[in-house]
């Protein structure tokens, strides 16, 4: 299983997660417009997962899968805006 760092919280100072679970919450859409995004509770919920995972107190935790679940549906948002315009473009004028 390979893991990566994480350096952006400074109360974490090298966090390990597995890269699988990172794949399952933070993917690039595929080419079909009908993809499903995960919802804001499907991001809390792996957001604390994974920090009570990283994080052995439970008193940080909490925030930070406040802080990954918000960080994670704003990534979810702004995909899904750049992929559903991306697609209309190229349905509606045949550019490929």
């Amino acid at each position: 299983m390979e893991l990566y760092t994480i350096k952006n919280f400074p109360s974490i100072k090298t966090a390990y997660i597995p890269i699988s679970w990172n794949i399952a919450v933070l993917h690039i859409p595929k080419k079909s417009s009908s993809h499903v995004y995960p919802h804001a509770l499907t991001a809390y919920i792996t957001g604390l997962l994974l920090t009570v995972y990283v994080v052995r107190i439970k008193k940080i935790a909490l925030i930070h899968a406040l802080i990954l679940s918000q960080c994670f549906e704003v990534y979810f948002h702004i995909n899904y805006l750049f992929s559903a315009t991306y697609h209309f473009l190229i349905d509606r004028f045949d550019l490929i």
